[in-house]
């Protein structure tokens, strides 16, 4: 076959691969909060990669990286953040997310899912979503 025919596989992991060694109070942070995603509207599709889950509406409006402790959710920059969660991630080499912040607690699932529906309504109006 010539290595030009070949096309690259994407390769999808059971959540599993994600939640191992995690704590049930981030399983359960976790469900909650990938509940209330796949809520924010019609077609959101979940991939569960090696290293991150990502959620799109025909292009990602969010990646989740589960942590011991924590979950780190990366979006596109946004402009309403009253609470200054958002940290700058565009300074990374490589990194074409904008902003990213981390809730442990579910009391933090309301606001980052505020966050996470701008990221997503960015999406949507920039008409990426065919």
């Amino acid at each position: 076959m010539i290595k030009s025919q070949i096309s690259k596989v994407s390769k999808f992991y059971p959540i599993e691969h994600h939640l191992r060694n995690k704590d049930e109070h981030i399983e359960n942070l976790f469900d909650e909060l990938k509940d209330k995603i796949m809520k924010l509207g019609e077609n959101i599709d979940e991939h569960i990669r090696k290293y991150f889950i990502s959620y799109l509406v025909g292009n990602r409006f969010t990646i989740i990286r589960i942590k011991k402790n924590s979950i780190l959710i990366n979006i596109y920059e946004i402009k309403n953040d009253p609470k200054n969660w958002l940290k700058d991630e565009s300074v990374y080499e490589g990194n074409t997310w904008q902003k990213a912040f981390s809730i442990s607690s579910p009391s933090d699932i309301p606001y980052a899912i505020s966050l996470i529906k701008q990221s997503y309504d960015l999406i949507m109006n920039r008409n990426l979503y065919k």
